[in-house]
């Protein structure tokens, strides 16, 4: 009895799991053509939790600077499509996040501020794991080098921690070098979004293209942040595999 009760457990935890929320059928072809949003199911209140969650994970790790675009300003909506009742629905099952962007800049070109060139590179590319579970969503951010598909990549220098940096090299790692079988998914295709950091005093006009404010706090600092996905929220046509 108790075997079988163990095993309901899993199957339930499973079951939750798997239990996100498709984006809406009128937003599909959104997404496809050049949509300027993030489908509904990514609510304000909800991204506010889920950057929340990922600069409590990462902050100091992974960034310093969240909004902003030479470090921390934008992330990828990675979608599966699973047929339900005969119908292809897409379904949002993680973050893929890219952190200190230009860090690389400032190492090997010498341009910009020297404040930006400051972490183990190694620890630049994050994925965070969606959950139908409010009480489980997003609070599982891990490095995403364990998630790279290495006929695409090699992995050595993603594993290098504590060593020099290889020069010139970016540690990139985009949605169409992620394993699907790692994944446990099969990836449809991504949408980038950004956020930059606003002042919290000034209130603000919101664009069409934007969306917030929203707020995170790093070791007691509110920043706050817009959202805004005008800077291309396509479903990125190199992660496509069919």
């Amino acid at each position: 009895m108790m075997k079988y009760l163990i095993l309901l457990g899993v199957f339930c935890q499973l079951s939750v799991a798997l239990d996100v929320a498709p984006i809406a059928k009128d937003e599909e072809s959104d997404l496809v053509y050049a949509s300027y949003n993030l489908p509904r199911v990514m609510s304000i209140a909800r991204m506010e939790r889920l950057l929340q969650q990922m600069a409590d994970v990462t902050y100091q790790v992974g960034f310093r600077f969240i909004g902003d675009a030479m470090d921390f300003d934008h992330g990828h909506l990675l979608y599966e499509q699973r047929e339900v009742d005969g119908v292809k629905r897409l379904f949002p099952r993680a973050i893929l996040y890219h952190t200190q962007e230009h860090a690389y800049s400032v190492r090997w070109r010498g341009e910009g501020d020297a404040k930006y060139d400051y972490l183990e590179v190694t620890n630049r590319n994050w994925i965070q794991w969606l959950d139908g579970d409010p009480r489980l969503d997003g609070r599982e951010v891990l490095n995403a080098r364990q998630y790279l598909d290495e006929s695409q990549k090699d992995a050595a220098p993603f594993f290098a921690e504590g060593e020099s940096p290889v020069k010139g090299q970016h540690y990139t790692i985009h949605s169409h070098n992620l394993d699907h079988a790692k994944l446990d998914f099969s990836l449809y295709g991504a949408t980038q979004f950004r956020f930059k950091e606003v002042s919290c005093a000034e209130p603000r006009a919101v664009s069409s293209y934007e969306r917030g404010p929203i707020q995170v706090s790093l070791d007691g600092s509110r920043v706050c942040l817009m959202l805004n996905t005008s800077g291309g929220s396509l479903i990125e046509d190199s992660v496509f595999r069919k």
